[in-house]
């Protein structure tokens, strides 16, 4: 029997987690899903996986960048350091006791 196999939205999950967020190379990513979970995946079905995934989601960025536009403020730091803390020369929470 040679047909082809279909994989579910988890799958396609995975690959596109490994690449995206662990920043897994595609190869390692079909690699580690066979080891790991026994897909065989090809590189070809991870990077087919992300192509998907990133055109399936330019609705929602398009929408969220609409939202950022219209709003009157938008808050983008994610570095937690105080503005206006006196400076300790680290980048450290102080201690509050």
């Amino acid at each position: 029997m040679s047909a082809a196999v279909q994989y579910g939205p988890g799958v396609h999950a995975l690959a596109v987690y490994q690449l995206v967020q662990q920043h897994v190379p595609s190869l390692r990513a079909a690699l580690g899903a066979a080891d790991l979970h026994g897909a065989g995946l090809s590189e070809g079905f991870v990077h087919t996986a992300l192509v998907r995934a990133a055109v399936r989601l330019a609705p929602f960025g398009e929408h969220v960048v609409a939202l950022l536009q219209s709003a009157d403020v938008a808050h983008f730091d994610e570095s937690g350091i105080r503005v206006a803390a006196p400076c300790t020369g680290s980048t450290s929470p102080a201690p509050t006791s």
